[in-house]
């Protein structure tokens, strides 16, 4: 019997079921197999989009000098703008810091000292000031000026440089705090014939001797001609009755040296010194100032020429006098003698004085002598 080869064959008949039961016998992956695979791949994933990320802002190898510049710029940018950052909450924080601690001096006038803070207290010393002296023994006064933001404690160290930028707590703070100069004599009894207060403008924040720069004004100093001023021995008042601009430095032209009139010779030195800071004021108060008076000068930076300064100087009221000031009478000066270098950058031409003793002749007096 021949075989026909178009004769259908049956497969095995045990492959499929050969191939089933070997995939149902399988051995499937475990749970932490799967984890660890899908761990990996998200690995894998992150690398990738950190290494894009990296490419997009930093010079890589194969980029085009465009794109370098393009990387770099934005690499520039993105630096200002965390320093900036940076200096904004700085001086945010600063700023709050400076505005809590005059408010918290300020309240403590009004709470009274403990007996421990009084038996603390030098001799002499007034019990208003038990509280600031347990807090700062630099303490020399308080000074405040109606509607103002000058309402502070005044400190006293042994140089002109630590209060610049420390606070009253001397802590570290670029605000400074109003301070009297070292060479100043605060003593029971007695004090410089002008008592020097320093105190940063700070403009951006309207603090510490920011509002000094609005008595170039009339009308400002009409409204608050009058200062106070005590010592940590006696209260006073303090009549305005010049504000003037100068210059801290040579270049800008001769410098007249209101920093360095502590105590007059005599009463023509005495008289000079007025004399001068009438000539520069701005406004003309028409409140006399007469040798034995003790004068106070408030000082602060002014931006009208580089390294400037604006003073106002007042002087005490004297016993029995009203210190009430007839402002009616006050105009602002015609003609003040501003630096040099005002006249430089707005016109203008310099006052000229026929002075038979310059201002420079005293002790304490201007270094440059006359001012023709």
């Amino acid at each position: 019997m021949s075989t026909d080869n178009n004769t259908y064959q049956p497969k095995n008949p045990t492959s499929k079921q050969k191939a089933a039961k070997a995939s149902k016998h399988a051995k499937a992956p475990k749970v932490s197999e799967i984890k660890e695979i899908k761990k990996t791949s998200k690995k894998e994933k992150k690398g990738n989009i950190f290494i894009r990320f990296l490419k997009y802002f930093i010079p890589w190898a194969g980029d085009k000098v465009g794109e370098i510049i393009r990387k770099i710029l934005m690499i520039v940018v993105i630096a200002a703008f965390i320093f900036g950052s940076v200096l904004v909450v700085q001086y945010v924080k600063t700023t709050y810091e400076t505005i809590d601690e005059t408010n918290k001096l300020v309240i403590l006038q009004n709470e009274p000292p403990t007996p421990e803070e009084l038996a603390a207290l030098p001799p002499g010393y007034l019990p208003e000031f038990a509280k600031y002296y347990s807090i700062n023994p630099n303490v020399v006064g308080f000074l405040s000026i109606p509607d103002t933001n000058i309402n502070h404690t005044v400190a006293q160290a042994n140089n002109n440089d630590f209060y610049l930028t420390h606070n009253f707590k001397k802590n570290y703070n670029v605000n400074g705090w109003p301070f009297a100069d070292y060479n100043n004599r605060i003593l029971q009894g007695g004090l410089s014939d002008n008592t020097i207060i320093y105190g940063h403008n700070i403009r951006s924040s309207n603090l510490m001797f920011q509002n000094l720069v609005n008595f170039k004004k009339l009308d400002y100093y009409k409204a608050r001609p009058v200062i106070e001023f005590d010592t940590v021995y006696e209260k006073g008042k303090w009549k305005i009755f010049g504000v003037f601009i100068s210059n801290a430095n040579s270049d800008q032209g001769p410098i007249f040296d209101y920093h360095k009139f502590f105590d007059a010779d005599n009463d023509d030195h005495f008289n000079r010194y007025i004399r001068e800071v009438k000539r520069r004021s701005i406004i003309n108060t028409n409140v006399d100032v007469v040798p034995g008076d003790k004068l106070l000068t408030l000082s602060t930076c002014t931006y009208e020429i580089d390294d400037g300064r604006l003073c106002v100087v007042a002087r005490r009221v004297r016993p029995g006098e009203d210190a009430s000031v007839d402002v009616s009478k006050a105009s602002l000066n015609p003609n003040p003698l501003y630096p040099h270098a005002w006249y430089w950058k707005n016109g203008g031409t310099i006052p000229t004085y026929n002075d038979k003793i310059p201002w420079g002749s005293g002790r304490g007096g201007s270094i440059h002598g006359t001012i023709n």
